[in-house]
């Protein structure tokens, strides 16, 4: 009964000591998901307190580490072009907005409105134009709608004159 008992609690060990390793990086790389949950919320928190230069930095640094999956890099990438605009960087943000555009289903009528909105912040006048017609005849978001709209009007008052 002690030699079934020993075999027992040794093949018990052997196991956990081959285990052991695959559990630990299963922990680790939860914990690594929750630390980046945690900084993806800090850099939402501050675009909404309009710290954009601190969360550009954030969400660049974010965005450039290893291992990140696609759709949180994603986020980050939208939420540094968001900063970059409003830092009157329209190049920069263009950039970022491309490399993301078509990933970001749910956002793709904001991601053209903004592209279009950094093509007419650059001075690129005709691109902005055929960026925001293009957005008319493909988008049914009403808000956006009537803002471009608007820039479209500006646009061709601006470009008559």
């Amino acid at each position: 009964m002690r030699s079934k008992t020993r075999l027992a609690w040794s093949t018990a060990g052997i196991s956990l000591l081959v285990l052991l390793p695959f559990l630990a990086r299963m922990v680790m790389q939860e914990s690594a998901k929750y630390r980046i949950r945690g900084n993806e919320a800090k850099v939402s928190e501050l675009l909404t307190k309009r710290k954009f230069k601190e969360a550009r930095r954030l969400a660049a640094k974010l965005a450039a580490r290893e291992g990140l999956e696609q759709q949180p890099r994603n986020k980050l990438v939208l939420q540094k072009a968001v900063c970059e605009l409003a830092l009157g960087r329209p190049e920069q943000a263009y950039a970022d907005l491309h490399e993301i555009e078509g990933t970001l289903e749910l956002l793709a009528d904001h991601l053209s409105f903004w592209m279009a909105q950094a093509l007419e912040n650059m001075g690129e006048r005709n691109g902005a134009i055929s960026a925001y017609e293009d957005f008319l005849m493909r988008s049914e978001h009403r808000a956006l709608r009537d803002s471009v709209s608007l820039r479209l009007a500006t646009l061709y008052s601006e470009h008559r004159s």
